[in-house]
């Protein structure tokens, strides 16, 4: 209960804790976790030390810290503990009822008490979010709110009756023109169908445009547009990425004829937002690469295809077994993000790792009740594996970018760069075009070696030719003939 307190082990993890995890005279136990694998090290307090070393006095030689009585060879039995000891102790002590994670809450608040920031406390207690932390700090402050719940999300676009679009196309749109609710119904389920997109769309249009469901298309103004726009200048990525939906949303109304009047929202000037150039350096690539063997083969297989192949996450989640040849080694991803096909070779590494995974599914990487693996699964794991790897601020799509930028590093062209990222077009590709600075450091290295030779040789006047005396004879006739040659030249 000590050691709870002093260290906020979670209950599994100090009831598993092997004597080789602990580095006593560093201060620090290494902690796998428990889903995806990866160690990270906690530092713990001289009272915790001094409590470890007391246990290892008290307790018959073991592999584990807390060892089965009777049986020193396993692990205690944790339900065993809490029935025989730990509910015992509580009724022996007169107190109301104390889980283990009430002993977790003691250690945050005890944390909170030191003044310790948000992000160090998130980190040493191991956890996802930064919500608990705060609630820590409430308490230490003597305010203490609980969080809202989170409201579940609203429900997507119902999907279009039959003959509704041909119904909305040939009505009157003079008597009843069309509303910005039903354009981004019809956008959204028939222009968008399946697409990544629609998430995206669906959201924004609930964040940003239910005020205007009810106004008609034809109502709402470029002057209002720019008044809504100007307001996200806060956020402008977000902002731009509104602003564009709501363009292509007129845009598709105009091409099917349900518009009568131009576009409101084209010639408004969008905000500076430069893209995101987060790679990770040779460092942080050595700390991936020796913590990836510690990971699950799910998800060791998942960052392999993103990090080697430049694959995007969606498209390494859903992939199927019969989209892999495992002969030719090649990936075909029979629909991308920009509506194509694409044929990817897998190198050997990603083979391997591919053939260690048990095929229980249709999927690759399947997920739970017959569907592929969730995105929010994969950011959430993602999320405990860099916080362990000290990669706080790398997403799963700047892996992706990662292999682009090695690629443009060593020599490869923009050619070969697009097909790997499947870019529709050499514009996204050109960003990595000034990573390949070997044609630019051979011409400045020719350059600078020119320009130092000068230094090593004769001055320039030195080098011209010598002006040879004319002889006699040919000096007198220039001095007789000069009237005529001053003519000459007037």
């Amino acid at each position: 209960m000590k050691l709870a307190i002093e260290t906020g082990l979670k209950q599994s993890e100090q009831f598993t804790l092997r004597w080789r995890d602990l580095d006593l005279h560093g201060s620090k136990v290494l902690l796998p976790h428990a889903t995806t694998g990866a160690v990270s090290a906690l530092t713990i307090s001289p009272s915790a030390v001094a409590l470890f070393r007391q246990l290892r006095q008290i307790h018959a030689p073991s592999l584990w810290v807390f060892p089965d009585p009777k049986t020193p060879s396993r692990s205690v039995n944790i339900h065993a503990f809490y029935v025989g000891r730990w509910v015992t102790a509580v009724h022996r002590a007169g107190i109301p009822w104390v889980a283990w994670k009430d002993l977790r809450h003691t250690c945050g608040v005890r944390l909170a008490k030191r003044g310790l920031p948000i992000d160090d406390m998130v980190r040493l207690m191991r956890q996802r979010e930064n919500r608990q932390a705060y609630t820590y700090r409430a308490v230490e402050q003597g305010v203490m709110v609980r969080p809202k719940p989170v409201a579940s999300p609203p429900v997507r676009f119902a999907v279009l009756s039959e003959g509704e679009l041909r119904n909305v196309m040939l009505r009157d749109l003079d008597r009843k023109p069309l509303t910005l609710g039903e354009a981004a119904r019809l956008y959204a389920v028939h222009h968008l169908r399946e697409r990544p997109s629609r998430e995206g769309f669906e959201r924004i249009y609930r964040q940003f445009w239910l005020p205007w469901v009810d106004r008609t298309l034809n109502s709402l103004t470029r002057k209002e547009i720019r008044a809504w726009y100007l307001e996200l200048a806060h956020t402008p990525g977000h902002a731009n990425k509104a602003l564009t939906f709501l363009r292509s949303l007129y845009n598709w109304a105009l091409e099917l004829e349900l518009l009568t009047v131009p576009n409101p929202a084209v010639r408004i000037r969008r905000f500076p937002s430069p893209p995101r150039e987060r790679f990770l350096s040779v460092d942080e690539l050595q700390r991936v690469m020796s913590g990836l063997p510690h990971l699950p083969a799910k998800v060791r297989a998942y960052l392999l295809m993103i990090l080697f192949t430049g694959a995007r996450r969606s498209e390494a989640r859903l992939a199927k077994w019969s989209d892999i040849d495992e002969h030719t080694r090649c990936w075909k991803k029979s629909k991308t993000k920009n509506g194509t096909s694409q044929i990817v070779p897998l190198p050997v590494q990603v083979m391997k790792t591919l053939e260690s995974l048990p095929r229980t599914a249709e999927w690759v990487f399947p997920g739970q009740h017959g569907r592929a693996w969730s995105a929010a699964s994969a950011e959430k794991i993602w999320h405990v594996i860099r916080r362990r790897w000290g990669l706080d601020d790398v997403r799963l799509h700047d892996l992706r970018r990662t292999c682009a930028r090695y690629l443009a590093i060593h020599g490869e062209n923009l050619p070969t760069i697009q097909n790997v990222l499947n870019h529709r077009s050499l514009a996204p590709t050109s960003i990595y075009a000034r990573l390949n600075t070997k044609a630019v450091d051979r011409a400045l290295q020719a350059q600078a070696d020119r320009l130092c030779e000068l230094a090593n040789s004769e001055p320039m006047m030195e080098q011209l030719p010598t002006v040879t005396p004319m002889p006699d004879q040919l000096a007198a006739s220039t001095v007789e003939h000069a009237p005529q040659l001053a003519h000459l030249s007037r």
